[in-house]
């Protein structure tokens, strides 16, 4: 086997969101471009799941740009809340009185 690319190290919670942002956008592009190609060469299943892999991918992405807004709108507090299970995925926390 030979990696795709160097390992990067990020540490940051908000750069590592932005990190897989983009791997997720690029495979929603690789996903797509491999759906078109199973369409030109009428592969009709396999191009059924290469669609359900963008889905899977736009959802994700979905997922964690939600994540990245509630970071920058909340701070790093906000994933702290949730490693004790004190918010929901993708929810923010409640309002200080």
């Amino acid at each position: 086997m030979v990696a795709a690319g160097p390992v990067e190290k990020i540490l940051e919670p908000e750069a590592i969101l932005v990190k897989v942002m983009a791997m997720e956008e690029d495979g929603v592009k690789t996903y797509n471009q491999a759906a078109q190609e199973c369409a030109a060469n009428a592969d009709a299943a396999t191009k059924q799941l290469f669609e359900r892999l963008v889905g899977d991918e736009e959802g994700h992405f979905d997922q964690y740009e939600k994540q990245h807004d509630n970071i920058k709108r909340f701070g790093l507090s906000y994933l702290a809340l949730q490693s004790f299970g004190g918010a929901a995925a993708g929810s923010a926390p409640a309002a200080a009185d």
